[in-house]
């Protein structure tokens, strides 16, 4: 088992929560569910929850600390091999594994992209104006004409929650209008419905 497995008492992740191994079959699990597990079996060491070998003796898995690397660190390896430089002495000589440099090189970033934050809009604020003066000749235009007239006039191929997405907030939506029918609450047809509500408890 690896700490990337689940805890086999309680099937959550290993991640996070303290972890010990069961000696000598070196299964890993919680610490807290293991403790809970003895406390219900009554006994001092009990057995392994998953292959029922008698438990010796416990230890702590300590978790493997990730080093950080600084941006100064990742400028000066790539800077390096983009001079044509030994990057690789570099790199050990700056403490950073051989992977970790390459990796470096090879996107081409001496600074590390930001993760996150927020995308540029696809169509600009004159387009916007144009598409709600499309909206304004045409109250009853729908999202799938709006989406291909996009596509006709900008050459901008937008899905049609993209579209909705840009009207958010700029328009009103109004739902489709229900049509009744004048004969539908007429006396007779409110007669008929009542004379069927009657024939049909008679059968319950």
């Amino acid at each position: 088992m690896e700490l990337k497995d689940n805890c086999g008492i309680c099937l959550h992740s290993m991640l996070r929560k303290p972890v010990i191994r069961l000696l000598p079959c070196r299964h890993l699990l919680h610490d807290l569910c293991h403790q809970n597990r003895l406390r219900l079996q009554n006994v001092n060491q009990g057995q392994c929850h998953i292959c029922r070998q008698d438990i010796q003796s416990t230890e702590s898995v300590v978790r493997k600390v990730y080093k950080k690397h600084s941006v100064q660190d990742r400028k000066r390896i790539v800077s390096s091999a983009n001079r044509g430089e030994d990057w690789v002495a570099l790199s050990i000589q700056l403490n950073v594994p051989y992977k970790t440099a390459y990796q470096w090189i090879r996107s081409g970033d001496e600074v590390p992209l930001q993760k996150g934050g927020k995308k540029p809009k696809i169509l600009t604020e004159e387009q916007i104006d144009e598409v709600m003066s499309w909206v304004e000749e045409d109250c009853g235009i729908t999202l799938k004409e709006i989406k291909s007239k996009i596509l006709l006039n900008f050459q901008i191929d937008l899905s049609v929650a993209t579209v909705g997405n840009y009207l958010e907030g700029r328009v009103y939506r109004v739902k489709t209008v229900h049509h009744e029918p004048v004969t539908m609450n007429s006396d007779m047809n409110k007669a008929i419905r009542a004379e069927y509500v009657r024939t049909l408890n008679s059968y319950i």
